[in-house]
């Protein structure tokens, strides 16, 4: 039920805010806000005009979600607090130490599209059932034609052999080799189309293998100006994650995870690598801000916020708020990658707070489904024999 001090908090509130003056919201305001039901909608409308006179913290965002307000509300919230005051351009807070979230590079419209079809030699066909060895050399005699065509002057020519090569090792099943001739191409630089070309096909090796750019300083160079349109997401991703993953370029890498664009498919995986250098530094409050805005993301492009959500529980087992931690790694999708972990931290989490049946709960779930292994958890037995002895069951 709600109380009548929270409802005339929030009146009054109201009718302050109706009147054109400036009152950015404090605490109790807008708390009185959200428990009084008022919509997300004009919530919002009123941060957005006003602003807030406090920190957006770890636990409010956390007791916001288990008020029952949505992640895309959490996540426009965010937006809409940190639109207003400037706090991403703004130092840290106090609890934070860094730089914090990197500002954000102008990411220009970019021009026409290309396909990877039609980077392809136009005379180019990809035999049907060759041999391993007919696969390797005609890779090779495509790669040798790209390396004639580079030393004649004819760049744009040599794209589409190199592209080739990697077409033919791809089909033929030696995914490494074609990741590898993508990736040789992306480097050599014959112009914007022909890097759109070599960034197509490497993107495309991408879910099959692990296969980093092997100096990613250089493609960090292209302007974006100059790229086709339908690049530049898959260009500031994967550029910028293999700057941070080298060490090599961490600020620019940092700076291209920042910039790509709300609606690809690629946002929420870049917020949430910002935000792990973030938790590197300790930086918690402005990682967690990353972290619901890359699960709106994810929501909003339908890719899988998993990573995310293991990280948000992450943060919070960290500060001992094990109740929020046990929220977020239950949001894990049981379909996912993660979810053993998940369901594993969630064990410990449990424990801790003092919610010995979930703890059990979630170390049955784990046996039954065959995944408790001794490499992947260890101390299963641990959680175990810590459950039964805080119930006093010796």
């Amino acid at each position: 039920m709600v109380s009548f001090g929270r409802v005339l908090v929030a009146g009054l509130f109201l009718t302050v805010a109706a009147s054109g003056w400036a009152v950015p919201l404090s605490w109790e305001a807008l708390s009185g806000l959200v428990w009084q039901g008022t919509s997300d909608e004009q919530i919002l409308a009123l941060v957005r005009r006003e602003g807030v006179s406090f920190e957006l913290t770890f636990d409010y965002v956390a007791a916001l979600r288990a008020a029952g307000r949505s992640h895309a509300f959490l996540h426009a919230l965010v937006h809409a607090v940190n639109k207003k005051t400037g706090e991403e351009e703004s130092a840290p807070a106090a609890q934070d130490t860094g730089e914090g979230p990197p500002r954000v590079l102008a990411v220009p419209r970019g021009g026409p599209e290309v396909k990877l079809s039609s980077c392809l030699p136009l005379d180019f066909r990809m035999p049907k059932g060759a041999e391993p060895d007919r696969v390797l050399s005609l890779a090779a005699s495509e790669m040798d034609a790209a390396l004639a065509t580079e030393a004649a002057g004819m760049r744009e020519v040599a794209t589409t052999h190199w592209i080739a090569a990697w077409q033919v090792l791809r089909k033929g099943g030696f995914e490494n080799a074609a990741c590898m001739v993508a990736r040789e191409a992306m480097g050599r630089w014959n112009g914007p189309a022909d890097y759109a070309c070599a960034l197509l096909a490497f993107e495309a090796s991408q879910g099959a293998v692990e296969c980093p750019l092997k100096d990613p300083t250089i493609p960090a160079r292209v302007n974006l100006a100059q790229l086709p349109a339908n690049v530049i997401a898959a260009h500031l991703y994967l550029v910028g994650r293999d700057l941070v993953r080298s060490g090599e370029g961490e600020t620019m890498g940092r700076q291209m995870l920042m910039a790509v664009p709300e609606a690809s498919p690629y946002r929420a995986d870049a917020l949430r690598r910002v935000a792990l250098l973030l938790l590197e530094a300790r930086q918690f409050r402005s990682a967690t801000r990353l972290l619901i805005e890359a699960l709106g993301a994810a929501k909003a492009s339908g890719a899988s916020a998993d990573l995310a959500l293991v990280d948000l529980g992450r943060i919070a087992f960290e500060n001992d708020l094990y109740d929020t931690a046990m929220y977020y790694y239950g949001q894990v999708d049981f379909r996912s990658r993660v979810w053993p972990r998940a369901v594993y931290e969630r064990a410990w989490a449990a424990l801790l707070a003092g919610n010995l049946s979930r703890s059990l709960g979630a170390v049955v779930a784990l046996k039954h489904l065959g995944l408790a292994t001794m490499d992947a958890f260890p101390d299963l037995g641990l959680i175990k024999a810590s459950a039964y002895a805080s119930a006093c069951m010796y």
